[in-house]
C-alpha cells in the first residue's frame, strides 16, 4: 500500500522513522533550546525501536515489509522501554503536545 515504508534495514528505517518525526511542522516552529530537546527526546527513541523491530522481524519473518500500522502498534511499546516501568507512558502523540 501506501503507508508502506521500504527502507535497506532496521537502521535505515529508524532513520526514516527519526527524520519523519523531527520534520513534523510543530517540530519546525520551535525555538533552539526547545528544538535541541525535542531532538534529544526523539533520539532516545532509537534504541527502544530497533529492540521492538526486531521482535516484530521475528516474529513475522525476514523480508516482512514494516507498515505504518505496525509502526502504530509498537510505538507504545517503545515508549514504554524509554519510560520505564514508571506507571505513565509517554505517547508518539505525547511527544508532539509537550512541544510548544
Amino acid at each position: 500500500g501506501d503507508d508502506e515504508v521500504v527502507a535497506g534495514g532496521i537502521d535505515d528505517f529508524i532513520e526514516l522513522n527519526i527524520r519523519m518525526l523531527l520534520s513534523n511542522p510543530k517540530f519546525e516552529g520551535l525555538d533552539p533550546s526547545a528544538k535541541t530537546k525535542a531532538t534529544d527526546k526523539v533520539m532516545e527513541l532509537k534504541e527502544p525501536m530497533r529492540v521492538e523491530l526486531q521482535e516484530l522481524l521475528a516474529v513475522k519473518g525476514a523480508g516482512y515489509t514494516v507498515t505504518a500500522q505496525d509502526m502504530f502498534e509498537i510505538m507504545p511499546k517503545v515508549m514504554q522501554r524509554l519510560n520505564g516501568p514508571s506507571g505513565y507512558t509517554v505517547t508518539a502523540k505525547d511527544m508532539f503536545e509537550i512541544m510548544p
